[in-house]
């Protein structure tokens, strides 16, 4: 029966639910479209990227993994500064540019970030102004983020693309900008072999495809729980107003009742001398004699 009553109700106030209705129907399409007004149109949020990873070791001629002498511990131990440094240049030009180049995506849509480690919590982004056109999370931007460690020697390549070959594309590409740039230095450097860093390459590229973006499922959720809510305060404003006009019959009803109870005024009426003379006047007649 209760809820017979609130149904009743929110008929009685269908104006007020009716813009609910309008609110929950424009927060369900603004979660899951993208409005835009020049030009007017819109497009879903909800995406799909391709993402790819890749790994490198950053290592030394007598490799760290396998030689445990004390003489190498010295350069085990900078290996890991070596590889945020190496990180680092790679997001910044030429080694930037090189990158766009090599896998041929345009460089106002490539996004390179580091992620450099510090002693005490988590990475820290170091986005650098690079002139791209587009941000991060955008469907068409090509976002490469290069990850080390504060102890360990790696470099974790990850990147993100409209499509997986592309963020296959990118994970390779940045690893061959890398060993070809060391390759150079060591060229035009004279380093001697036995100091000269190494990058191993630690597998091939893996390449997926990943969703993105609100789903259609969570814009209807949002938009039957706006709907919902606006339903629940009209009928809690409906009952503040009931009881409110309720308070105020309360409160002037009491009053009316004291005015009434009191002594009732009492109206004196003066005879008009003319009318009492005019009745003096008059004498009664005699009733009629009934005929037999």
């Amino acid at each position: 029966m209760e809820f017979v009553k609130l149904l009743r109700e929110l008929w009685r106030q269908r104006t007020l639910v009716a813009l609910a209705l309008a609110l929950a129907i424009m927060v369900g399409t603004v979660a899951a479209y993208r409005i835009t007004l020049t030009p007017p149109g819109a497009t879903s949020r909800q995406h799909h990227v391709g993402i790819a990873s890749a790994r490198v070791l950053v290592d030394t001629p007598s490799s760290q993994v396998v030689d445990l002498g004390l003489k190498q511990d010295a350069n085990a131990g900078v290996l890991p500064a070596r590889a945020v440094l190496l990180a680092n240049l790679l997001t910044t030009s030429p080694l930037r540019d090189e990158i766009a180049k090599t896998t041929g995506v345009a460089p106002d849509r490539l996004i390179t970030l580091a992620d450099t480690p510090l002693d005490s919590g988590p990475p820290v982004g170091t986005p650098l102004a690079t002139g791209a056109s587009v941000k991060v999370g955008d469907p068409r931007a090509n976002v490469v983020k290069l990850h080390t460690d504060v102890s360990l020697p790696l470099i974790t390549v990850n990147t993100e693309a409209p499509d997986a070959a592309t963020a296959a594309r990118l994970a390779d590409g940045t690893v061959r900008v890398l060993t070809d740039y060391l390759a150079s230095l060591v060229t035009s450097g004279n380093v001697p072999k036995n100091r000269q860093l190494v990058v191993k390459r630690l597998g091939g590229a893996h390449a997926a495809t990943e969703q993105r973006g609100p789903s259609r499922i969570l814009a209807i959720t949002a938009a039957m729980l706006v709907f919902l809510l606006g339903c629940g305060a009209i009928l809690l404003l409906s009952a503040l107003v009931r009881e409110w006009r309720k308070a105020a019959l309360q409160e002037d009803g009491p009053r009316v009742a004291r005015d009434d109870s009191g002594p009732r005024p009492t109206v004196s009426v003066e005879p008009d001398p003319e009318f009492a003379t005019h009745l003096a006047g008059l004498t009664p007649r005699a009733p009629r004699r009934s005929r037999r």
